[in-house]
């Protein structure tokens, strides 16, 4: 038996991806070692998605997730090394789960590269979040 400091989440690359699943999301974290019981887990404290594999680099800076089907919105998400310990402490970064959005409109439509101008885009699929997702 080791016992280890929690695992501290730090970074998620991607963090957003479909609601049908199977984004691969690296997950950089602090007090990461090797374990074939690393999982995953999406959700908020006590309302958490059943977890998933996780596979931490040989360098023992990140782990990979792929990120499983399920409902729309922002989760935190969770890193155990043993597949039971899953602490709060270490849920600091969040994913986004969402349908793909559909685009009806875009306002204005032309704009000079160099003005830095806002665009309304108008449509369906979008999700309330604190993080912009659009890219043009």
């Amino acid at each position: 038996y080791a016992a280890h400091p929690p695992v501290v989440v730090t970074n998620l690359e991607p963090s957003a991806g479909p609601s049908t699943g199977g984004t691969s999301v690296t997950i950089t974290a602090a007090n990461l070692v090797n374990s074939t019981f690393a999982q995953c887990k999406l959700g908020e404290e006590g309302q958490q998605e059943s977890p998933f594999a996780a596979t931490v680099s040989a360098d023992q800076l990140s782990a990979v997730c792929v990120i499983p089907s399920g409902s729309d919105g922002e989760k935190p998400i969770w890193l155990s090394l043993d597949g039971q310990d899953f602490r709060a402490n270490n849920a600091t970064a969040r994913f986004i789960r969402a349908q793909q959005p559909t685009a009806s409109s875009l306002q204005p439509r032309f704009s000079a590269s160099e003005t830095g101008s806002t665009l309304a885009v108008t449509g369906s699929g979008f999700i309330q979040t604190t993080r912009s997702l659009c890219s043009v």
